[in-house]
């Protein structure tokens, strides 16, 4: 059974939601709905505690069923994949019927996984990336109006203005015991990559990596964090210690957070950002 991390619930609740994402990952389930004036309806944020990729159904059963009155509306649901076997290739590099060879080359042996390619938001870019073939099955026969992509394909929205700008910055967004990446050097999209971590200075050792890796400046260069973090947690005080520039990422422009009480905001950036803008 799933550990309820978080469950929040707006006052606009009994009415009808116009977005719903859910988004699925190896250690969550995550889902937020929001109506048409931007308010939060629910948010949620379960941790899975089986690494057992056919658990997902289960789970999706146990979450559809506590949440009925907000996935029995009629809405589309998006669906974010978030899974580490992702690999991004640039379009003049792309062969549709090479996809499942080079997922395979890059995260090895697949072949219980289902391999989806798609194009990349607003890019010449195609991402090939990897599922539980019973979960992306269970998905389709469960919702009449869905889509579904990849949370590495969305990249040219999630990053923003600051791509705009051609900033040089990494956003790194954290889970229950790991956290994704995305670099970006002069606006251009670096690395995408998930790491795993035990203890504070696994996050510091992965992130000075990545800052020498690409030649930016952790005095100069922007770290901007989201997702469970807590700032009054070791994880932050190590991460403070060696880059200059830390921004915890917000999300007021995205959507009413009234509903998120005293919670952080920074812990729902990602969800908030890829709900109202991808």
């Amino acid at each position: 059974m799933a550990k309820v991390l978080f469950d929040m619930v707006g006052d606009e609740v009994g009415t009808m939601p116009s977005s719903l994402l859910l988004e699925i990952s190896a250690q969550t389930l995550s889902f937020v709905a929001i109506n048409s004036e931007g308010r939060i309806q629910k948010l949620a944020i379960y941790q899975l505690e089986s690494a057992n990729p056919n658990r997902f159904a289960e789970e999706l059963d146990n979450l559809f069923a506590d949440n009925g009155n907000i996935f029995q509306a009629a809405v589309p649901i998006r669906i974010i994949y978030s899974f580490a076997e992702s690999t991004l290739v640039p379009e003049k590099y792309f062969q549709e019927e090479k996809g499942s060879d080079i997922a395979k080359l890059i995260h090895g042996d697949l072949s219980e996984w289902m391999v989806i390619r798609e194009q990349v938001t607003d890019s010449a870019q195609y991402n090939i990336y990897s599922v539980p073939p019973s979960l992306h099955q269970y998905i389709k026969s469960r919702f009449d109006e869905t889509s579904w992509i990849h949370c590495y394909s969305t990249w040219p929205v999630m990053g923003g203005q600051r791509l705009t700008n051609q900033e040089s910055f990494v956003s790194a967004v954290f889970y229950p015991n790991g956290f994704r990446v995305m670099a970006f050097k002069n606006g251009m999209l670096q690395l995408t990559q998930q790491f795993p971590y035990e203890a504070a200075e696994d996050v510091s050792y992965h992130l000075l990596n990545i800052f020498e890796r690409l030649k930016l400046d952790p005095a100069e260069s922007v770290l901007l964090l989201s997702g469970m973090l807590d700032i009054s947690s070791a994880l932050f005080t190590e991460i403070q210690k060696y880059f200059a520039k830390v921004e915890l990422e917000t999300c007021e422009e995205y959507a009413d957070l009234s509903a998120l009480g005293t919670h952080p905001p920074h812990f729902f950036t990602h969800l908030l950002k890829l709900i109202c803008v991808s």
